[in-house]
C-alpha cells in the first residue's frame, strides 16, 4: 500500500508523543511535505534524530512506486525462482544492487532480504491489515542483521504499528519500536496524538 499521488496526497503535520527507554512522554511536531520530505521539531537533537528515522521509515514505505520496468524491466535485473518454504516461495533478483530477494505467499511479501554495506538484513512480516483496494499494510514485523557474508548477528528489531483511515489515505496512528542494537535505545514508543493533511 502506498499513498498514491492520483488520490491526492498533499502531506501533512502531525503532534507526537514520544517516549525514549520508557522516559517521560516528549510532544514532537512533524510535517510531511507532499514530496514526502519529513521535517521534526523536537527538545533536544538526539531526540529529533531518532524521531526523524522512525518517521522516515513511515514514509519510505508508503511512497508511490516508480514503474516496474524502471527498476526490473529488460537489461535491469532478472527474476530467478527458488525453494518452496514453509512460508512461501522464494524468489532471487539478479543485477539488483542490494542484491534483494523475497519470500512471496498469497500475493504478500512475507519475507525481504537485502544488502546495505557492511550488513545483510532480513525483514519478515508477520501481521497485515488489508487496504481497500487489495493491497496490504505490514503491521507487525521484525528485521535482523548480520555481518555482510555471514550469519553472525549483529542485531534485532521489533516493530508494532497502527493506522488509521483518515481521508483517502491510511495514515501512522503509532508504533512500539523495540531495539537490540549497539548505540541503540532499547525502546522507542510513538503515538500520533493529531494529524492534519496540508492544504
Amino acid at each position: 500500500y502506498v499513498w498514491d499521488a492520483d488520490l491526492g496526497f498533499r502531506g501533512f503535520t502531525a503532534d507526537l508523543s514520544v517516549k525514549i527507554d520508557g522516559g517521560p512522554a516528549m510532544p514532537i511536531k512533524v510535517r510531511v511535505s507532499p514530496t514526502l520530505e519529513v521535517e521534526i521539531e523536537a527538545p533536544d537533537p538526539t531526540t529529533k534524530a531518532y524521531v526523524h528515522e522512525e518517521m522516515s521509515q513511515f514514509v519510505t514505505h508508503r511512497q508511490p512506486r516508480k514503474p516496474f520496468d524502471t527498476w526490473y524491466g529488460p537489461d535491469r535485473a532478472k527474476f530467478k525462482l527458488g525453494k518452496d518454504l514453509p512460508e512461501g516461495r522464494e524468489i532471487f533478483i539478479e543485477g539488483d544492487s542490494m542484491g534483494s530477494n523475497y519470500v512471496i505467499a498469497d500475493k504478500q511479501v512475507r519475507q525481504l532480504g537485502r544488502n546495505i554495506g557492511r550488513m545483510d538484513f532480513t525483514i519478515t512480516n508477520r501481521k497485515y491489515i488489508p487496504a481497500e483496494d487489495g493491497r496490504y499494510i505490514a503491521t507487525v514485523y521484525d528485521a535482523v542483521y548480520y555481518m555482510v557474508g555471514t550469519k553472525q548477528e549483529v542485531g534485532k528489531e521489533w516493530v508494532t504499528d497502527t493506522y488509521v483511515k483518515q481521508g483517502n489515505y491510511w495514515v501512522p496512528k503509532g508504533r512500539i519500536h523495540k531495539i537490540a542494537m549497539k548505540g541503540r535505545p532499547s525502546l522507542i514508543e510513538l503515538e500520533v496524538t493529531k494529524l492534519e493533511y496540508l492544504k
